[in-house]
């Protein structure tokens, strides 16, 4: 019985590592200067869209940033949707000062065609005058004033950029937790994507052609979702082949993770709650993925348990797999820094990640929260 556990651990371990150094390393590339001057593409008119309810602080703190990017043809349109703070005052005192900036005002007593962000995005779709848009969220700051640029350069008509989008980093093991889950999440769609095999992107940092959005079928078909405008949009894309990766760290932006793991957990069962509906190919290697990742640890505890005599090899066995883990993580790490936490943190959280999908599980049951908690 013990070499039968011992080989399905050692079959599990092969498999993960084969899958991170496919996946995760395909996001791996050589460095290129950045030279904003020939960028073929800076051209394409752009608008992008910023969903916000009772985000009065956010637009304030980042409207700005990307109102003032070094971008020669690009509208940006912010849908308040029925916000009761101060979002209305800030926006007309912000739209004087840029022409470019323009309001959709939605009230409580406009009926809805879609179900939570997806219908604000719905208007600010119709609104845009634009052939190509990018979306952003209100809490998101973009890491440069090339932002826009770095996005148009690999945007092109029938065509869908996916962009990172870290989180602040705070000194909390909340946060440590949180920049764990989200480098793991990136690399994971950007690898996918970097494999011809897209399914997700974040609506905090995304471009494409603006009629993927509009002739798709994800807004009519998951209207009653409370996610999904980003993820099943991706996931639903026919050609996988135009989905393109945008890496350069000037194209990420930023935003203020959630500041408890009550708050992240809202949060992941929100996002959650649009993966069941991810095609069945996709469900299935994410699925491999989760099991061997579970697998790895599990295991590696029975056999540490069960039959303490053989201890010195299985340390030994696992010292391997770590260790390789370790130089794919390091070299992740030093090619996105701000995305990627230290090796340490990643090797420590991996392990935790068990737990994680124990909670995701549970999480599956029941409805989601809606789009914003003061809704």
């Amino acid at each position: 019985m013990h070499l039968f556990l011992a080989f399905v651990w050692i079959i599990a371990l092969v498999v993960h590592l084969c899958w991170i150094y496919l996946v995760f390393g395909a996001v791996l590339s050589k460095k290129k200067a950045i030279h904003v001057s020939d960028k073929k593409n800076t051209a394409l008119p752009l608008s992008v869209i910023i969903c916000a309810r009772n985000e009065a602080h956010n637009l304030q703190e980042n409207l700005p940033a990307i109102l003032t990017q070094d971008y020669p043809n690009f509208e940006v349109i912010v849908v308040n949707d029925r916000s009761k703070d101060t979002s209305a005052q800030v926006l007309a005192t912000l739209e004087k000062k840029f022409p470019h900036l323009k309001i959709i005002q939605l009230s409580p007593s406009e009926k809805t065609t879609h179900l939570g962000k997806k219908n604000a995005l719905w208007e600010g779709l119709q609104a845009a005058n634009k052939d190509f848009v990018v979306v952003t969220d209100a809490d998101c700051k973009p890491a440069s004033g090339i932002w826009l640029q770095l996005l148009a350069k690999k945007l092109s008509p029938q065509h869908i950029v996916l962009g990172f989008s870290p989180y602040y980093k705070e000194p909390s093991i909340v946060n440590a937790w949180v920049q764990y889950e989200t480098a793991l999440t990136a690399l994971q769609y950007g690898g996918f994507a970097q494999r011809n095999c897209a399914y997700m992107g974040v609506g905090r940092n995304m471009a494409y052609d603006k009629n993927i959005a509009l002739q798709s079928s994800v807004f009519s078909d998951y209207a009653q979702k409370l996610s999904g405008d980003d993820d099943l949009l991706v996931a639903h894309f026919a050609n996988k082949k135009a989905v393109n990766l945008s890496t350069e760290a000037a194209a990420f932006t930023f935003s203020q993770a959630p500041d408890s793991f009550y708050a992240w957990l809202i949060q992941k069962k929100r996002h959650l709650s649009s993966a069941q509906n991810y095609p069945f190919r996709i469900s299935a290697l994410l699925s491999i993925f989760a099991l061997v990742h579970v697998a790895s640890y599990a295991l590696l505890l029975w056999l540490l348990l069960c039959y303490p005599a053989y201890c010195a090899a299985i340390l030994l066995i696992f010292l391997f797999h770590e260790t390789a883990q370790a130089i794919l993580f390091w070299r992740l790490h030093q090619q996105f820094p701000s995305l990627v936490p230290r090796v340490q943190n990643m090797l420590v959280f991996d392990f935790l990640h068990i737990f994680y999908y124990i909670t995701m599980f549970f999480l599956s049951f029941g409805k989601p929260k809606k789009w914003k908690a003061n809704e």
